[in-house]
């Protein structure tokens, strides 16, 4: 089933970071979710990477004290920005496969996708040991953790952690 509507990951996103109180977040891919954790109290430090110019331009007007944009235009190397040990991983911008790859070598990050009902997403999502969805099923919050995933599902009250 499709997103409701753009950003209808926002009630997920919102009980993490009331739940987790993140201090350092990394996202693929800039826009809402951008404003969200640059104005969220207890988040000291964002990075963003974007590979689309004008998003870009748009997410810089913005000018967040706690924010660094990366932007890279080789595909290829997106993946690869991923920066030092974020407490939380936020994937919705491109080769999310590979960025997923990438997230799950942070020990103990916590990792959420955006769009995961897309079947191309399969194989990232199912390299991570515990997976609870929401958002009818298009938002899958992820980790190794088993604390964690505990964790996840009380705070998104919800019954869908898959468990090896």
């Amino acid at each position: 089933m499709p997103a409701k509507e753009w950003g209808s990951y926002r009630e997920t996103l919102y009980r993490i970071l009331d739940g987790f109180r993140p201090r350092y977040i990394f996202e693929y891919g800039t826009g809402k979710s951008t404003d969200i954790f640059c104005s969220y109290p207890d988040v000291e430090k964002v990075i963003s990477v974007e590979h689309d110019d004008a998003y870009a331009e748009n997410i810089r007007t913005r000018l967040y004290d706690n924010h660094t944009l990366l932007v890279e235009h080789d595909l290829d190397r997106y993946a690869g920005t991923l920066q030092d040990a974020p407490d939380f991983i936020f994937v919705d911008g491109r080769n999310r496969v590979e960025c997923l790859k990438r997230a799950k070598q942070v020990s103990g990050a916590i990792v959420m996708l955006h769009d995961s009902d897309r079947t191309k997403y399969k194989e990232g999502i199912e390299i991570f040991s515990y997976k609870v969805y929401t958002d009818g099923g298009n938002t899958v919050t992820l980790t190794d953790d088993f604390a964690k995933a505990s964790i996840i599902a009380r705070v998104l009250k919800d019954d869908t952690i898959r468990v090896p």
